[in-house]
């Protein structure tokens, strides 16, 4: 810009807004890249380049704000508050090489929106507290009252709140991932009223592959002879295991005692055999009926490769009580019709003559 100004004799402002425009061509030019990188890439790939598309996005949109507010000569705290954010970058990048397990984008978004609403009503309601009853009425201790029962009721019902804000902001702004949320509840609402096996697979394995674009789910039930055998499955191969062996004891006894969806990031399973890439089992969720553990089904990653997030964990989680019901109902119809089958032969026998 020295040379410019000096040499040429071009006024520093102009210089400044022709740098300015410059640098906003040459990371529109490195989003454009990186967004052709996206539509091409595929799997965990793909994921990965999303959070770095992120990470500049929100760096470009600060820069061009402060760019604009700068000549408003704004207060120092907004300007250096704007230009800190562009750390977003190296974090958004490290994360994406670093970290094995890659979050889904939207579910930070999501949860970023959730508490950012949380935050502005909670701050809100002390600012309108302070206006009203310090600023206007001159009621300080009044508007003290005041805040500690703000405070009080918002520590009662922030739970609640949470939930109505954070449907509400998936209904509004990622809605498929809400109807795959309502429609997995349905589904466990609906299990166990289920009357044959193969309904209940469907449920525990084409429902969440479908509605959460997961690349793989399988279920293994407990026969007669106690053995686990792949009873359904999808994006699982012929070659692949299709019952669990003694190799697999230590495992069983893992999900009989956690009770509940279990992390195979946490609890590696097994490597072969399995099928891999986003297919890879990612989460086992155990059936238990009667303190027995009657069936496991594993569920892979999304199609994308992005791992399963808590609120999807959950829903999937939600599943095993209807499943556990369901098939205690089918093993007591089982038994029940055995009973009656015995008591016709047994009148048959009966009235036979001798």
């Amino acid at each position: 810009m020295l040379l410019a100004t000096s040499w040429f004799g071009w006024p520093a402002e102009h210089v400044s807004h022709l740098l300015l425009f410059f640098q906003y061509f040459l990371v529109l030019v490195a989003l454009y890249a990186l967004v052709e990188t996206y539509v091409l890439s595929r799997g965990s790939d793909r994921q990965r380049i999303w959070w770095v598309i992120l990470g500049f996005g929100v760096a470009l949109v600060a820069r061009m704000v402060n760019g604009i507010i700068f000549e408003l000569n704004p207060p120092y705290w907004l300007y250096a508050s704007l230009y800190l954010i562009s750390i977003v970058v190296p974090l958004t990048v490290a994360y994406a090489v670093i970290r094995h397990r890659v979050i889904d984008v939207s579910f930070v978004v999501n949860r970023a929106l959730v508490f950012g609403v949380l935050t502005t009503l909670l701050v809100g309601a002390f600012a309108l507290i302070d206006w009203l009853f310090i600023d206007k009425l001159k009621l300080a201790k009044l508007g003290t009252i005041a805040e500690m029962g703000v405070a009080v009721a918002g520590g009662f019902w922030f739970n609640g709140l949470h939930r109505r804000v954070d449907s509400l902001i998936d209904a509004t702004f990622f809605r498929q991932r809400h109807r795959a949320e309502v429609q997995l509840a349905r589904n466990a609402a609906a299990l166990p009223f289920a009357t044959t096996k193969s309904a209940v697979a469907q449920a525990l394995v084409a429902e969440p592959v479908r509605t959460l674009s997961l690349a793989s789910a399988a279920i293994f039930r407990r026969g007669t002879d106690g053995k686990y055998l792949r009873e359904d499955s999808q994006g699982w191969t012929a070659s692949d295991i299709s019952a669990l062996d003694d190799g697999d004891s230590h495992f069983l006894m893992l999900l009989q005692a956690e009770n509940g969806p279990l992390s195979l990031y946490d609890h590696p399973w097994r490597t072969e055999a399995v099928p891999s890439g986003p297919a890879h089992p990612m989460l086992a969720l155990p059936i238990i009926v009667r303190r027995e553990l009657t069936a496991i089904v594993f569920y892979g990653a999304h199609i994308h490769g992005e791992a399963l997030d808590p609120d999807e964990i959950r829903v999937i989680a939600s599943l095993a009580p209807g499943a556990a019901a369901a098939y205690d109902h089918l093993e007591a119809q089982v038994w029940k019709n055995e009973v009656e089958s015995l008591r016709a032969q047994l009148a048959e026998a009966q009235i036979q003559p001798a």
